[in-house]
């Protein structure tokens, strides 16, 4: 199994399987189609698992995936991805056709059904239905809208049905007329309709007459009735809509065409109509039109449960993410691990998203893969210029570098052993489209049909029904090579992350790059990993000894003990080996949990989207009561039984119902139906059955029809047939001996060109097996013949649609099929393009003006007596149906000698054809021209006498242009002729020969014969047509002119020359470089190409420009080299150098005796808030660690002995040096440059800890006094050691030195991070992601309340969001902190008529609240120009909320501060424009409403108008913010205020004038 998807029918399960055997084309195998049963098992089928096939593309197929959806009893998560399971398919019979009906009668009322006394004890006389003598007219029914003449006739179209009736010109024959009192006056009607009977036609008749007559609708009170209600809640009395009822949809679409005729009021349940006509009668299209006739109720319910099924989808998913995580997330940690493990691991200002992945691969924070952080150095966004960032956003978007910091290439290939892994990378597949909206998820109706009836492209079709999911993402992966099956995805389990830490450090592996996914990733998906398979967690023996080094401050823990890692709190300090047996014990709790909440999710999410059905049915409910009919099949009647017993429908018509199986029809019969019509014909097409078994020793075949004609239950049979002509109609006359012919029939036209209109060809060509069923035999000479003969036909005039081809077996349909599209050109104008080839089963209930029959069946006779085969020709049923479609001419195929012996029936068929010379070897052509020339054919080669339909001779008609015909003798006119020939005539003018072909007598075209001109232009020669005028020609001889600067013009003589000389030449540029450029360009505005090559004095780099970039070296292109400064922090820059450095990405340094700074460097140190450490006999410090100490140094010697035993030189409570006067004679003091024999006994020494080095306390008491950086200038990096440079952070001697110098470090790092923060933000506004823009000038105002640009950037980014009144505050802020200030209190500063506030106005109130809660100090202020800009943008704030009085007032400031402020300018035009704008409209608007108190102010302040009352009756949008806006019943939508800006001070629809429902402000 490789993951699951959420679909409108309950999960789906993706699987992966290997096909045993051959190998499949899925392209066009009938295998694992939409709907197919199949059968799971990994036991050996012990246990056993049902689905069925939910969603099949013949591109997942040929990738061996198939997606399933279980069966009611097996669980979703019963599939496991750690087993392979053994697919078993029931390929032999649809198993969604029959699903519905199974469940259909496994319903408890199957016992309460009608009827039983005929279906069970085959009682023979019917009743009359029982609704008659509840109607008050009783039995009298009206005939008039059926019978027109009826009234004139009798003076009454209207009398008693059960009764004798009355006798009256029609145009029925008299069967056809007991048929409709048949039906009419039995509860329980038969009506067999042999073929050609019009058994259709008397359905449509008795629908008609039951319409006419009987209530078909509900009254409004009982339309909307819960389905669960019982028969005994509704009346009896009230008729339901008639039903009708096909087993094909093609037969549905066809009878409900002849009812539409009369009848409109019809509903079509099922999508799979092709019918135009009936396109508005679709179910699917009603539900999605107007949907007033179903109460609120139902909306709300359907609504709430696809709200609901968002939201499980939605945790299906956060479990899906969390199975399939390679690492832990801290939300997930939070309930398995101890609150100080998680704080220590997701540390402040930590990347949440990469720090698990940091810490589990690496020994501590410190250890950094080196390129990662020259990855996302390279990737940090462009820092614009530090003076004014606010005036040009033109820098490029900051790009996300997560995926850049993640990817390992470079480190994996240094680490992989070879053959350890490969990588699969594969397309994704997009198969889930939505269509179904929120409110009406309403999908469509996939319906089961004859299994001949189905092709591929249907089922394709069909399973869309399906594809309408949302999923949930399958993540591409690596396939690990041998660690799994073919069948198994997942995870590596902790055993195998154990057993990989034994390995070489080199050959490590981290967790991600080892999940095991699918080989095909698909982005609808989510791959569901393994379940880990060990819970207790042990390492292997060798494991203790492999790299086992650890830094200082990293903690030795047994690896085995798992109790003590998971109360160990400092995560950091744990051994990559520990780190990794602790994260595979997180992974294996989380995912223990993550699957039991699985399981219920998938459990509460099928539950709903049945429930959702459930309410999806009552709708459609409601739509169905209001027609008159209802039409669907029998698969849609049995999935919809319970819809149909809620519908009550008392009158079913079931239309060739001899063709559909008994339980197909009991399903479609609730204990409300009163009156089932029943109209078919058991002589021909029984029901199929997939297993023949079934139906040679049960009569599983038996159709409910024919068992109760067969029982001597009352029936009528229709025995006028008006289809066939008599020597058709006389081949089976002994299925039919009561059949008679109308006299309609006897007048048909003879088929032109044959010479006779019935024939059974005999001939002895051998068939053929192709495929593994029985239906995969063929003919090849019998297709042959039978394509020659259709194109002879149409050769006789006749169209596409007067042919037919049928044939007993579908191999054959196919080979004629390909073999009419190589011979016969393909009809695009008009459907079909091509005559039809269809099946004999597939044809039933159809006819044609021409039948061709191939009978396929020609095999030897193995021995006299011992005759062959004939399979289904022995099935009296299907050739009645072969033998009983055409209506004017029928030729058949087939070896008559062997029929004849094998079946009673052939033999008179035979005999019957022998009788009337239409039998025989050779198949006999009659010319229309001529009738006495014949040509028998035999052989398909025989067809080349007659080429064009006629026969052998010339045709000698003249053309209308004098030639004569070029065809042979052939049928119709001369019409559409073309004549091959060229035309004889010469060009009078010139007396060539006319070279275009034959165009009779019309006059010929211009000559178009080549010659020789001369151009008078140039005077040059030009090959062209006779006729052609030279003066238009245009000479293509090169051109002889020179070009002002002397070159040759390079175009044609014809053309203008150019002004432009393309003749490269030398040329001395004004920066002396000589360069070969085109002739035409000006070199003083050529840009050199040279390389620049100088050096560039800010970095002194080489500069990578050209002397045109560079302006000959006056101003150089940005410097593309790495920076390589060295940052505050003592790192170094690895941004471009031309750029502003960003906030440092390292690790911090910064740390104590008692722990390290968590941080990144770049970002402010967590102060350390523990007692300081440093202490002596002599003194102590008492207060926090980070904070200056009070006690003064010791300089009392050490009194401690060196290991070699002599004393120590060092000072109390100071770490002893390693260095002794006696022992280490050889020290040299890197500062003083004196060696240990140069010292005094009294001199001290010092050791720092950072690195171990030693100095004479004076010289180092000088070094770390002084004020100068290593470099020799004044700075504020932290000071370090003389000798290897390492920064001193933990030297207790000098530690207030070092936290002064921390302190001051901290300061600048606060400023370049809110620096870096701003122009994140700024580039972020220019790509328009404004919500992550706001997060970043937040982050920086947080960070430092005295960044007033992140302050103007706030109010900027909240101004691109229109939202103007939420931006006036920070404006504001800027200029009250600015040299400014005195114009503050001048302007407005928020929307005092917005009493209404969104959740992100009051997160703005309260970040304004947080940075304003101490005072700020005096000294620091915004510059003058930021305080420029945010007056020019607080301005068009105010503009834009349309209050343009403080606009101007604005602007006024900005230009008596700034006079030549171009912006102030501009704005100002604009507002005074804008002013008198909303004064015209204002006034407009007024006239057009009829007075004030119309205007109103979306939450963002737009003002729009509310006509009529002045009181909001709908709501829409804002065009400007696209808020919500107007209002519902006279009351306004939260947020919508009155405004007063024409002049009004209450609304028109306010209490103040007589109206309520509006607030009066």
């Amino acid at each position: 199994m490789l993951g699951f998807s959420c679909s409108n029918t309950g999960m789906l399960c993706r699987i992966s399987f290997k096909a045993r055997g051959r190998k499949i084309d899925w392209s066009s195998a009938k295998r694992l189609m939409f709907g197919s049963l199949l059968c799971l098992s990994c036991d050996n089928f012990k246990t056993l698992l049902w689905a069925v096939v939910a969603n099949r593309t013949a591109e997942n197929l040929a990738l061996e995936m198939v997606d399933l959806q279980l069966l009611e009893h097996s669980e979703q998560m019963s599939l496991d991805s750690n087993e392979v399971y053994v697919m078993a398919e029931s390929s032999a019979a649809y198993f969604e056709a029959y699903l519905h009906v199974l469940k259909a009668l496994q319903l408890p009322d199957l016992d309460e059904l009608p009827f039983q006394e005929h279906f069970v004890a085959l009682e023979p006389q019917v009743k009359e239905p029982i609704y008659l003598k509840q109607r008050n007219r009783k039995d009298v029914y009206d005939f008039e809208t059926v019978f027109p003449n009826i009234r004139d006739e009798l003076r009454t179209a209207q009398f008693h049905i059960l009764e004798g009736w009355p006798a009256w010109e029609n145009s029925l024959d008299a069967s056809q007329l007991s048929a409709l009192k048949h039906g009419l006056t039995k509860q329980l009607a038969l009506i067999q309709g042999p073929p050609g009977t019009g058994k259709t036609f008397v359905g449509l008749l008795l629908v008609r007459v039951l319409i006419n007559n009987l209530k078909s609708t509900l009254p409004k009170s009982e339309q909307f009735l819960s389905p669960c209600q019982s028969a005994a809640d509704m009346e009896d009395t009230a008729d339901g809509p008639i039903l009708v009822v096909c087993y094909t949809n093609h037969a549905l679409d066809q009878f409900l065409e002849g009812i539409y005729e009369h009848e409109e009021e019809i509903v079509r349940v099922g999508g799979r109509s092709k019918s135009p006509v009936l396109e508005g009668c679709s179910l699917q299209k009603l539900l999605l039109g107007e949907r007033s006739w179903y109460n609120e109720e139902l909306q709300s319910m359907n609504r709430k449960l696809h709200e609901q099924k968002q939201v499980l989808q939605r945790e299906i998913e956060d479990c899906i993410s969390l199975l399939n995580a390679e690492y832990v997330t801290k939300h997930a940690l939070l309930d398995i691990a101890s609150r100080e493990q998680v704080k220590s691991l997701f540390y402040e200002q930590c990347d949440i998203i990469n720090v698990v992945e940091v810490w589990f691969n690496e020994r501590d924070r410190d250890t950094r893969i080196g390129h990662i952080q020259e990855r996302y150095s390279q990737k940090q966004t462009e820092i614009l210029s530090t003076q004014n960032p606010y005036e040009i956003l033109q820098t490029e978007s900051f790009q996300d570098v997560r995926q850049q910091i993640r990817n390992y290439d470079d480190f994996m290939s240094n680490n992989r052993s070879d053959g350890a892994l490969k990588q699969h990378a594969s397309n994704a597949t997009s198969e889930c489209s939505s269509s179904v909206s929120a409110e009406m998820d309403v999908h469509d109706e996939a319906e089961g049909t004859d299994v001949s009836e189905r092709s591929g492209d249907e089922e394709i079709e069909r399973s869309s029904k399906y594809s309408n999911c949302q999923g949930i993402g399958l993540p591409s992966g690596d396939m690990f090579e041998k660690s799994t099956s073919l069948y198994g995805v997942g995870s590596v389990d902790t055993l195998k992350v154990l057993e990989s830490l034994g390995q070489d450090e080199t050959q490590q592996m981290d967790l991600g790059r080892l999940q095991l996914l699918s080989a095909v990733p698909d982005e609808s998906w989510t791959e569901v990993p393994k379940k880990k398979r060990g819970k207790h967690i042990s390492l292997p023996t060798e494991l203790q000894h492999v790299g086992t080094t650890t830094n200082k401050g990293d903690q030795e823990i047994d690896v085995n003990d798992l109790d003590m890692l998971k109360k160990h709190n400092d995560v950091w300090t744990l051994t990559r080996k520990a780190r990794r047996v602790l994260h595979a014990h997180w992974l294996d709790v989380i995912r223990k949990d993550t699957r039991e909440k699985l399981k219920k999710l998938h459990s509460d999410y099928d539950e709903t989207c049945k429930r959702k059905q459930e309410v999806e049915n009552e709708i459609k409910l409601c739509l169905m009561r209001k027609a008159k009919i209802v039409g669907m099949t029998t698969t849609a009647a049995a999935r919809y039984h319970s819809v149909l017993a809620c519908l009550k429908a008392q009158i079913v018509v079931i239309e060739e119902a001899a063709e559909v199986l008994e339980s197909h029809i009991l399903a479609c019969i609730t204990e409300s139906t009163k009156h089932l019509i029943m109209i078919g014909d058991h002589l021909q097409l029984r029901p199929s059955v997939a297993t023949y078994e079934l139906a040679l020793k049960h009569g599983l075949d038996v159709s409910l029809f024919e068992r109760l004609v067969k029982g001597g239950v009352e029936y009528v049979t229709l025995e006028v047939q008006r289809r066939m002509r008599p020597s058709i109609s006389t081949l089976i006359s002994s299925i039919y001996p009561m059949l008679r012919d109308h006299e309609s029939v006897s007048n048909r036209d003879k088929i032109r060109g044959m010479k006779s209109d019935v024939f059974f060809m005999h001939h002895t060509n051998p068939e053929e097996q192709r495929g593994e069923d029985d239906s995969g035999k063929l003919n090849v000479v019998e297709a042959q013949l039978i394509v020659e003969l259709c194109a002879y036909l149409i050769k006789q005039q006749y169209s596409y649609d007067d042919i037919t081809i049928l044939s007993m077996y579908n191999g054959q349909v196919m080979e004629i099929k390909s073999r009419m599209a190589r011979k016969l050109p393909q009809n695009v104008d008009s459907h079909p393009k091509l005559p039809r080839v269809s099946s004999v089963d597939d044809y039933q209930g159809e006819e044609c003006k021409i039948i061709i029959l191939s009978l396929v069946r020609n095999n030897c006779l193995p021995a006299p007596g011992s005759p062959g085969k004939i399979g289904f020709l022995s099935v009296s049923n299907r050739v009645c149906v072969s033998l009983s479609r055409a209506r004017d001419g029928l030729f058949i195929f087939g070896n008559g000698d062997l029929l004849m012996k094998k079946s009673k029936l052939w033999e008179d068929v035979v005999k019957n054809l022998e009788g009337s010379n239409s039998y025989g070897d050779a198949l006999i052509l009659v010319c229309p021209n001529h009738p006495d020339k014949e040509v028998k054919v035999k052989n398909p080669e025989d067809f080349r006498h007659v080429p064009d339909g006629g026969c052998d001779q010339p045709c000698e008609y003249q053309l209308s242009c004098g030639h004569v015909c070029p065809k042979y003798c052939h049928p119709g006119g001369h019409d559409k002729v073309v004549c091959p020939k060229r035309c004889p005539r010469k060009h009078a003018a010139c007396n060539h020969d006319c070279q275009a072909p034959c165009h009779g007598f019309e006059a010929c075209p211009p000559c178009r014969v080549l010659i020789e001109k001369v151009l008078p232009q140039c005077g040059h020669s030009a090959r062209i047509s006779c006729s052609a005028s030279i003066e238009s020609v245009i000479c293509s001889a090169p051109c002889p002119r020179l070009l002002e600067c002397s070159h040759p013009c390079r175009r044609n003589c014809g053309m203008s020359c150019t002004t432009s000389c393309p003749q490269p030449v030398e040329k001395l540029l004004s920066c002396g470089h000589l360069v070969k450029i085109a002739c035409h360009i000006d070199p003083s505005e050529y840009l050199c190409i040279e390389p620049c090559r100088q050096k560039l004095p800010d970095c002194m780099h080489t500069c990578e420009g050209t002397c045109g970039k560079c302006k000959q070296g006056q101003d150089h292109i940005p410097c593309l080299n790495k920076c390589n400064r060295t940052l505050p922090c003592g790192h170094r820059c690895s941004s471009s150098c031309h750029r502003v450095c960003p906030p440092c990405s390292m690790p911090c340094q910064k740390r104590c005796l008692h722990s390290r700074c968590p941080q990144i460097c770049g970002y402010p140190c967590v102060p350390c808030m523990e007692t300081c450490a440093w202490r002596c006999e002599h003194h102590a410090c008492h207060l926090l660690c980070h904070k200056i100490c009070k006690r003064p140094v010791c300089n009392v010697p050490c009194r401690k002995l060196l290991r070699c035993g002599h004393p120590c030189l060092g000072f109390c409570g100071e770490p002893c040096p390693f260095i002794c006067r006696m022992c280490t004679p050889q020290y040299k003091d890197t500062i003083s440059l004196m060696t240990m024999e140069d010292f005094d006994e009294t001199d001290r020494f010092v050791v720092l800890p950072d690195c171990g080095h030693v100095f004479e306390v004076s010289g180092l008491d000088t070094w770390m006094q002084s004020d100068q950086s290593d470099s020799g200038t004044s700075s504020i990096s932290p000071k370090s050691c003389p000798t290897c440079r390492i920064i001193i952070r933990q030297s207790a001697r000098y530690g207030n030195r070092v936290k002064a110098g921390m302190q001051q470090l901290e300061e600048v790092k606060m400023r370049i991070l809110g620096f870096h923060e701003v122009n994140e933000g700024i580039s972020l506004l220019k790509t328009k992601k404004f919500d992550k823009a706001l997060e970043k000038f937040s982050t920086a105002l947080k960070t430092n309340r005295l960044n007033y640009e992140a302050c103007l950037g706030l109010g900027s980014t909240l101004c691109f969001q229109f939202k103007y009144s939420e931006s006036l505050p920070f404006f504001h802020r800027v200029v009250k902190h600015s040299s400014l200030r005195c114009y503050a209190s001048e302007l407005e500063t928020s929307d005092t008529s917005t009493k209404w506030k969104t959740l992100e106005q009051h997160k703005l109130e309260a970040l304004l609240e947080t940075i304003d809660s101490d005072p700020l100090p005096a000294v620091v202020k915004a510059e003058k120009p930021l305080a420029i800009r945010a007056l020019v943008q607080w301005g068009n704030a105010l503009s834009k909320m349309g209050k343009f009085s403080a606009a101007t007032r604005a602007c006024e400031i900005v230009l008596k501060e700034d006079p030549g402020n171009k912006d102030a300018q501009n704005m100002l035009v604009l507002v005074k424009e804008g002013k008198q704008t909303q004064a015209d409209v204002v006034a407009v608007l007024m006239k057009e409403v009829g007075g004030k108190g119309h205007w109103y102010k979306c939450p963002n302040g737009h003002y729009y108008v509310v006509g009529e009352c002045g009181g909001p009756m709908q709501l829409s949008k804002c065009p400007d913010c696209q808020e919500t806006v107007g209002g519902q019943n006279h009351k306004s939508a939260a947020g919508n205020t009155h405004s007063s800006i024409d002049g009004s001070s209450h609304s028109a629809w306010s209490d103040r004038t007589g109206f309520g429902g509006f607030p009066v402000l």
